[in-house]
């Protein structure tokens, strides 16, 4: 940041303001400002940095323009009103773009507005800055229902917030299309705990690092906000530094698992009620970076959005507005909806039937078409339910919306599984064909890997051998045995201790990594029963890797995982 300029500002620009009423606009020279600027007098026409000094106050009122005429800062230590409405918001533009997409050259943007005393900056849009459209720097802010879009910046395209002391809201704001050069896209934050971020949209920024917000020694909270879209060489949508940000009631592309933290840093914030989904936008930009126009996109939610009524039951303590970024009531159909933007209708609720699961199905989560809302009954949990927890028979799952006294109800029908258990896991052994292993009596179909159909299976040779072994209701279970010779020097045991995969069963998404933080992975093969290579990556180099195989048959698949010096091996369970 540009601290030491900024505080030159102050001590060298001491002209009075010159205002020219001719042609309805009006003409600000370089200097100090204040006063009351009025959509009759507009635009004002700035041509030098401008500051409102710390004994003074400036009111900007509703469609006002204030339009720079080349790359000149606005240095706030007095108070700014800049108070727009939703029909007439207050804009900062540059008059001339030309060269703004160049980072070697100040032409085509203005200098952002540096805020070191309260202000409030509510419904406007700022675009075009080339230095974070609004810098706040060890102040009480409040950034209310405003577009903040195509402006660029090395740190906080959008926002740049450092050494907040006091409070800093940031609410109901669509934050988009931004560009930082280093760090934040959208937002920057340093050491500013007590930022409130609340309401907002933050979308298709870009950024090297962190190409939603960057959180830098610092831990704010993070409430009822679209963070979804953005890009970033590390941390697509948050990068956090030494940090733990609070998250509750956010949709966040990706989830925790694509939040970047340094090496050894795990985070270990509060992430509750949060969702990953499509945020279901009428007409967003086509793409992330300023490359892309923010200005004229629909932000508003669709009927179908994940974001409606998904929002904090509770906004006690929120300071919410009572309108949206549109003007509309801030909650509408008794739950607030995720975003700056309040849907204005009522959703049906619809509570569809829920087919027949097997008990020994893994928990999953119940969804009606109504975004939101509380399900209950047994083997419910948090809205998952789980089938073991259950058991077997009919329950009936009960959904209430929050927003009415109307409960629906369905019946779930937990159908009994078989279970196969052909431990121990391995058997050593100099006599492979001695043995005969038994996958137990009650299944309606069995098949071993070989093809063959009964409920006992001769060992012939050394390998793996695994069963299916089904109901006539269609549920089946696993399992899987491996025969390896006496006494190996590095038996299968062992190597199967080094090598941790999570979750086991799984759904075809799962994470290889090994026990010894210090190794890395050089590659990884996987293979199903016939010994088919169904996925094989090389030139990995890391410790842990997701891996995505939901393309292929649910089943039993072999992975061989390889270092430097050694292979690994384990067995996973799709299903």
């Amino acid at each position: 940041m540009k601290i030491t300029k900024y505080l030159s500002v102050c001590c060298v620009f001491v002209f009075i303001v010159f205002v020219d009423f001719s042609f309805s606009q009006t003409t600000v020279p370089g200097g100090y400002v204040s006063g009351t600027w009025t959509q009759a007098n507009s635009p004002y026409q700035i041509f030098g940095d401008i500051t409102l000094h710390n004994d003074s106050t400036l009111t900007i009122g509703p469609g006002v323009i204030v339009e720079f005429q080349g790359h000149y800062l606005f240095y706030v230590t007095g108070q700014l009103f800049a108070i727009g409405t939703a029909n007439d918001n207050i804009i900062f533009t540059i008059n001339d773009t030309t060269g703004f997409s160049c980072d070697t050259i100040n032409n085509g943007g203005w200098d952002g507005i540096l805020l070191s005393s309260y202000s409030e900056i509510v419904y406007c849009k700022l675009e075009f800055a080339k230095n974070s459209a609004i810098i706040v720097y060890g102040c009480s802010v409040f950034l209310a229902n405003n577009i903040i879009s195509n402006n660029k910046a090395n740190y906080g395209g959008g926002i740049c917030i450092s050494q907040d002391l006091q409070n800093v809201t940031i609410i109901n704001n669509i934050i988009a299309n931004n560009y930082a050069a280093s760090y934040g896209g959208g937002i920057y934050l340093y050491q500013c705990s007590q930022t409130r971020v609340v309401n907002n949209i933050i979308c298709n920024n870009k950024a090297n690092h962190g190409g939603g917000i960057y959180f830098n020694f610092t831990s704010p909270t993070i409430i009822n906000t679209i963070i979804y879209g953005n890009e970033a060489n590390q941390g697509n949508q948050i990068h956090a530094q030494v940090v733990n940000p609070d998250f509750y009631n956010c949709n966040i592309e990706g989830g925790i698992a694509d939040f970047y933290t340094y090496p050894g840093e795990p985070y270990l914030g509060t992430y509750e009620n949060n969702i990953d989904s499509d945020p279901q936008f009428v007409s967003p930009s086509s793409g992330a970076g300023i490359s892309y126009d923010s200005i004229n996109a629909d932000w508003s939610l669709q009927a179908t959005s994940p974001c409606i009524n998904a929002g904090t039951p509770d906004t006690t303590g929120l300071n919410l507005p009572q309108t949206d970024i549109a003007g509309n009531p801030r909650i509408y159909d008794c739950v607030i909806d995720i975003g700056a933007y309040e849907f204005q209708d009522t959703v049906e609720v619809i509570f569809a039937p829920l087919p027949d699961v097997c008990e020994n199905l893994p928990a999953f989560q119940l969804i009606t078409g109504f975004p939101g809302g509380t399900y209950s009954g047994t083997g419910v949990i948090n809205n998952l339910f789980y089938p073991a927890l259950a058991g077997e028979g009919i329950h009936t799952i009960s959904f209430s919306s929050g927003c009415d006294t109307t409960t629906l109800t369905q019946d779930i029908n937990v159908l009994p599984a078989p279970v196969v258990n052909l431990e121990p896991d391995t058997i050593h052994t100099s006599q492979p064909d001695t043995i005969v292993l038994d996958a137990g009596a009650g299944s309606d179909i069995y098949l071993w890997h070989d093809g063959s159909t009964n409920q006992t299976f001769q060992v012939t040779d050394y390998g793996w051998c695994y069963i299916t072994a089904t109901f006539a209701n269609g549920c089946e279970d696993l399992d899987s045995i491996f025969i390896d010779y006496p006494f190996m020097v590095n038996d299968l045991a062992n190597k199967n201790s080094q090598i941790y995969i999570y979750p086991n069963p799984n759904n075809g998404n799962f994470t290889i990594s090994l026990k010894e933080s210090t190794k890395n992975i050089h590659s990884i093969e996987i293979t199903d029963i016939l010994g088919s290579t169904v996925y094989k990556k090389e030139k990995i180099q890391t410790n842990a890797i997701n891996i995505d195989i939901s393309n292929q048959p649910k089943g039993i698949y072999f992975i061989k995982a390889s270092t430097k010096d050694k292979v690994f091996t384990n067995k996973i369970i799709y299903q």
